[in-house]
């Protein structure tokens, strides 16, 4: 299990954007975390994934505190930031995907199977050899989240994933946590998409102003009006 408890988060300038937060994610199960812009969904993932230090409130890894466990622990974790750009640092797509290979002590042959199985699940064959900043938003999107995907993470905390796909790509993604899912993976979706945190996830989180202020397995339909938040079309179904 990964959790966050009673998180606190403060920027200077800014203020504070986690209240009190707390969360949990299991493995095998997806957990939507749904708010409008400006709620500290970020936040909370940057904390969940040990890359923000809370200023109260701890994260546990299996019970034990995360920050403990560091640098061991981000093997464990995969983050997909919202911008790709803050994301992708190698120059080509397949040095992206080698980098974090290069640090578990695999093979070659395992190495290259590896990357072939990811781009093959994405659908990136064909941008392997190119250089990262020619890519699209969408395919940078995409090999962003092969990057976290071919070091098998036991948990996934994904921001905004869906944004600047297309619709096929939308629906690939789906797939792709339902399969994490049946994997026995963790899977945490930060979103504004309603429906996509409908269809997909077990337990659902509201965010709003920093604080958790509903979770449950069913958002009520007045708060859903009340944060208006964006429809989607996606489902577990759709595989």
């Amino acid at each position: 299990m990964l959790e966050g408890r009673d998180l606190w988060v403060s920027y200077p300038g800014v203020g504070t954007v986690l209240r009190g937060v707390t969360l949990r994610l299991r493995k095998g199960e997806v957990v939507a975390l749904l708010g409008p812009n400006g709620s500290g969904k970020t936040t909370l993932l940057l904390t969940l994934a040990g890359l923000i230090r809370p200023e109260r409130g701890e994260v546990l890894l299996d019970g034990a505190p995360l920050w403990g466990q560091l640098p061991e622990a981000r093997r464990r974790i995969g983050v997909l930031f919202q911008d790709p750009d803050d994301q992708l640092f190698n120059p080509t797509v397949r040095e992206e995907l080698l980098f974090a290979l290069e640090q578990l002590g695999l093979s070659e042959e395992e190495k290259r199977r590896r990357i072939a199985e990811v781009a093959e699940l994405l659908g990136i064959d064909h941008l392997v050899g190119r250089p990262t900043h020619a890519l699209s938003v969408g395919e940078k999107r995409r090999v962003a989240l092969a990057s976290i995907l071919v070091y098998d993470p036991e948990f996934l905390l994904l921001d905004e994933p869906t944004a600047n796909l297309d619709p096929s790509s939308a629906a690939q993604l789906a797939r792709i946590i339902c399969s994490a899912r049946a994997g026995g993976r963790g899977v945490l979706v930060a979103t504004q998409d309603s429906d996509l945190a409908l269809a997909l996830a077990d337990r659902v989180a509201v965010l709003q102003g920093g604080r958790v202020v509903w979770e449950g397995e069913r958002l009520a339909p007045d708060l859903l009006e009340e944060l208006k938040l964006a429809r989607g079309r996606l489902s577990c179904g759709e595989q």
